[in-house]
C-alpha cells in the first residue's frame, strides 16, 4: 500500500479551480508505480527483463473534485491477481471525506513483441491487499452509436516512456471535444476507459464521439471512453 499527501497546485487544476481529470489519472498512475517500486517489482525491474507495465481498464467514481490549494490524501493498493491481470485501487480524500474512488487493471507485456505475459513466469508476484473500499471489477464498455468524428494524434509531447499515447493524454483531448456550455452546466461523476490497443507514437487515429442521454462517449478500435455527467442543481 502506498500513501501520500499533496497540496494541489495551479498546474493540477482547471478553469473551475478543481482537480483536472488528466492530473487525477497521472496521480493514480504514479502512486501505483511507487507502490510497485517499494515492493521491489517496479518499472526498473520490469524494464531490465524486457517488460512493460500497461493499463487495460480504468474506472473512477467522482463524488467531488478537490479544489485548488487544498490538501489531498492519496492511497493506492493492489487487489487479487487474476491470471495476467493486476487490479489496483486508489482513493483520494480532502480532509475526512472521500472525493474519488478508482480501480485500474494493469498487465505486463513484452517490450518487443507487445504480447501479454504471466508475471509469475518472471518471478514477479504481487500480494493482495485489503483496504475495504474496493470498487467492483470494471465491466466491458459497449458504446452507443454516435456520429461526430475527430482525429487523435499520438504526438511526441503526449507519449510516455512506453512509446505510446499516455493514458492521461486521452482525457485532455476528449474534454476539448465537449462544448464548454455543457461542461459549465454538468458535473463529471464517472470516468470509464477500456484500452483495446496501444496508439504508438506518430500515429493518428480517427474516433467517433457524441452525447448519449447525459453521458459523452468516445471510441474507435483502440479504446472506448465514457464520461458520466450529472446536471448541476
Amino acid at each position: 500500500m502506498f500513501q501520500a499527501t499533496r497540496k494541489l497546485l495551479s498546474i493540477d487544476c482547471g478553469a473551475d479551480q478543481r482537480l483536472k481529470l488528466a492530473r487525477l489519472l497521472a496521480f493514480c498512475q504514479e502512486m501505483s508505480i511507487k507502490d510497485l517500486k517499494d515492493t521491489g517489482i517496479g518499472i526498473e525491474n520490469s524494464l531490465s527483463q524486457g517488460l512493460l507495465w500497461v493499463i487495460g481498464k480504468q474506472r473512477y467514481v467522482i463524488h467531488h473534485l478537490p479544489l485548488y490549494d487544498s490538501t489531498i490524501y492519496l492511497t493506492s493498493w493492489s487487489g487479487k491477481t487474476l491470471k495476467a491481470l493486476f487490479p489496483r485501487y486508489c482513493e483520494i480524500k480532502d480532509g475526512t471525506s472521500i472525493c474519488i474512488e478508482g480501480v485500474s487493471i494493469w498487465s505486463l507485456i513484452k517490450k518487443k513483441s507487445r504480447h501479454f505475459v504471466f508475471a509469475s513466469d518472471y518471478g514477479i508476484i504481487i500480494p493482495e491487499e485489503k483496504y475495504g473500499n474496493e470498487l467492483p471489477f470494471p465491466n466491458k464498455l459497449i458504446p452507443p452509436k454516435v456520429k461526430k468524428k475527430a482525429i487523435l494524434s499520438a504526438d511526441y509531447s503526449n507519449c510516455d516512456l512506453n512509446g505510446h499515447l499516455n493514458n492521461a493524454s486521452y482525457i485532455d483531448f476528449i474534454l476539448s471535444l465537449i462544448p464548454i456550455s455543457f461542461i459549465k452546466k454538468n458535473t463529471i461523476k464517472t470516468l470509464e476507459i477500456d484500452y483495446e490497443k496501444e496508439i504508438k507514437i506518430g500515429n493518428k487515429m480517427p474516433l467517433f464521439y457524441g452525447k448519449h442521454n447525459n453521458d459523452y462517449w468516445f471510441y474507435n478500435e483502440y479504446f472506448t471512453i465514457k464520461l458520466g455527467f450529472e446536471k448541476m442543481i
